[in-house]
């Protein structure tokens, strides 16, 4: 067996043996991963800013959005782990015991939704289609259950208008093509 040395050189003022200062070092990498989300042409090159304060601030939001995307992929993993169920199917067939956020993405692509609306007046979204059973379990494990996005059973049922028709809401003047439309997440 061949000996090494390995330099990690240190700011701290606390006092770490030299395994804990590696063993934090070496679980960097994790955060390292990550970065390349930042430095991604299909990103980066999509946005212009002529001001370096607006560049400054673009990059504050894209670390919050990266925070965000691990957040979600934490929670995904520690929910799912706690649960004791089996692993979560991804879109090609594979099991993943350990889901990533872009796993979790893939799986909810495609969702749609649309806003319907009631005699209230209110124009929720709601569901186009039925979700998967995965869907559902990554929402579950997201922490919003499917549920909330499924119609309320309190409400009366909706109402049917032809395009360019007035709305009875508080807009009385939209028109109802105004209020529905059909994004599609993914």
């Amino acid at each position: 067996m061949e000996e090494s040395c390995f330099v990690v050189l240190s700011t701290r003022e606390s006092a770490s043996s030299s395994r804990e200062l590696l063993a934090d070092y070496k679980g960097q990498i994790v955060v390292e991963t990550r970065f390349p989300f930042l430095k991604n042409p299909a990103w980066a090159d999509v946005f212009f800013v002529k001001k370096p304060h607006r560049l400054e601030a673009l990059g504050y939001v894209m670390l919050m959005a990266l925070l965000l995307w691990c957040v979600w992929e934490r929670r995904v993993r520690a929910n799912h782990k706690t649960s004791g169920e089996k692993p979560i199917i991804d879109v090609t067939g594979d099991a993943k015991a350990s889901p990533t956020a872009m796993v979790c993405r893939h799986i909810l692509r495609g969702i749609k939704l649309c806003r319907v609306v009631f005699a209230d007046g209110a124009t929720p979204w709601r569901l186009a289609a039925p979700l998967t059973a995965e869907q559902e379990r990554v929402f579950r494990f997201s922490g919003a259950p499917a549920s909330h996005f499924l119609e309320d059973a309190q409400r009366k049922p909706p109402v049917l208008l032809q395009g360019g028709e007035k709305c009875p809401s508080k807009r009385r003047d939209a028109p109802v093509d105004d209020l529905i439309s059909h994004p599609v997440i993914g």
